[in-house]
Parts: structure tokens; sequence; C-alpha cells
């Protein structure tokens, strides 16, 4: 199991991708049906944990030639589901290979609809991935979260989280 918290308590419950583990940030919505690598790479994404609205990602896995000498972006990946098996005579590895391979969290079985309506209408973006064990009521968030001292931000978060567990 893993959980999304935001800020002000509201949690979705879902299952771990890849790379289990917990990661706090900001959350972006995306609603591109195709080029999920672009996103994973794109410098407007750095930092960030992001959501992807389209239910289906990675079904054509990634083409090693594409992400080329690109630093991957992100900080976690979420859907409602990612592809297992993708097609596409061209991939060099899964969507998970890759997450996995960059040690990039990544979460599914949730309902991403949601997820952007909270953040619509709440404009609470600051979230945490957590495992269940760290699952927690509501997270005090500064907003230093996405600067460089974030960093000693997000370990004071899930500091607290697992005292809170």
């Amino acid at each position: 199991m893993a959980y999304l918290v935001f800020e002000d308590g509201k949690s979705f419950k879902g299952e771990f991708f890849a790379c289990d583990k917990s990661i706090a940030g900001e959350l972006e919505y995306v609603t591109d049906m195709v080029g999920f690598e672009e996103v994973f790479t794109n410098p407007a994404y750095e930092g960030k944990i992001v959501v992807f609205t389209y239910p289906m990602v990675g079904n054509y896995g990634i083409e090693k030639k594409t992400i080329k000498g690109k630093v991957i972006m992100v900080k976690g990946v979420i859907a409602k589901e990612f592809c297992n098996k993708p097609n596409n005579f061209a991939m060099d590895m899964s969507i998970r290979d890759y997450l996995m391979e960059n040690d990039i969290p990544a979460i599914c079985g949730i309902d991403t609809r949601a997820i952007v309506k909270h953040i619509i209408h709440n404009k609470k973006r600051n979230c945490v991935i957590v495992g269940e064990s760290l699952k927690v009521k509501a997270v005090p968030f500064s907003k230093e979260i996405n600067s460089v001292a974030g960093e000693k931000e997000v370990q004071r978060i899930l500091k607290l989280t697992k005292e809170v567990k």
C-alpha cells in the first residue's frame, strides 16, 4: 500500500508501482495522452510529483534514444494505471524499469481525476507519498518544500510521519 497525503489531511490510497520510498513535494497534474518521457525530463517539473490524468501511462515503453543525455526531473509519479507489458518495436525498457533505474517512486490505483479536482478546488498542492506504515492524518508543510533548503524540509516531514505512525 501507498498513500498520497495532502497538507490539509486529504489522502488517497494506492499501490507502489516503482521504487517504494517516501517523498514530499508539490503536486502538478499533466493532461497529456503521450510524451511521458518528455514530462519526466522537462525542467518545468523539476522536484515535482507529477500526476497523469490520462488513465494509462507507459503503453509504448521507453526508447533510450529519446531520453539519451536527459536528466529525469520529476521527484515522483502518480497514475491511475501503469502498463506492465508495453508494446512498441522501438522500446528499450518499460516505464517501471526506467523509474526504478532512476530511483523515482511511482504509485497507481488512484483516481487521478479526484486528485486533480482536489487540488483545483482546495488550492493545496503540497503532499507526501508514504508507505502504509507511515500513513499520517495531516502533514505540517512549510513554504520551502521545493527550494534547495527544501531537502531538509522533506527529511523533517518524513521524520514527523515516522513519529506519528
